[in-house]
């Protein structure tokens, strides 16, 4: 169990990192890669990510079944993740915004925001339950 749990969070690692590595790709595409985005963008995952954890992180110590919650988020995730996705390509034309038009930092940030507060709160929860479950794995072998 131990180990499908390593496999399971490693997937997540990988996940995580190239979903923010694509994110932010393709944020600097649709914002002309200015140096403001960047920060908005890092930014963005980190509020996001944090707040999943701060805020579900108590369901996580009440969960019965936190394998079963982390197969559900997982789930989650990967429909959350093509739909941000879409929403990002697809924002300027959403926004109204001509091409050629520099975004301001309101819409840019509301954009940034909106787009990245699923997928990030998710994996935010996912990384408290994966800690969650490890700790009761190595607590039942000793």
């Amino acid at each position: 169990m131990k180990r499908t749990v390593r496999i399971a969070a490693l997937l997540y690692g990988f996940t995580a990192m190239s979903s923010q590595i694509v994110f932010l790709r393709e944020f600097l595409v649709v914002f002309y890669g200015n140096e403001i985005s960047v920060g908005i963008i890092l930014a963005g995952w980190l509020v996001c990510g944090g707040a999943g954890s701060i805020l579900f992180g108590r369901f996580a110590d009440r969960s019965v079944s936190r394998i079963l919650l982390l197969s559900l988020c997982q789930i989650l995730l990967a429909f959350s993740l093509p739909a941000s996705f879409f929403l990002v390509r697809s924002g300027r034309s959403l926004m109204g915004i001509s091409p050629g038009e520099i975004v301001g930092i309101l819409p840019m940030s509301g954009m940034i925001f909106a787009t990245l507060i699923l997928p990030c709160v998710i994996m935010g929860f996912m990384f408290t339950l994966f800690c969650r479950v490890y700790r009761d794995l190595s607590s039942t072998e000793t």
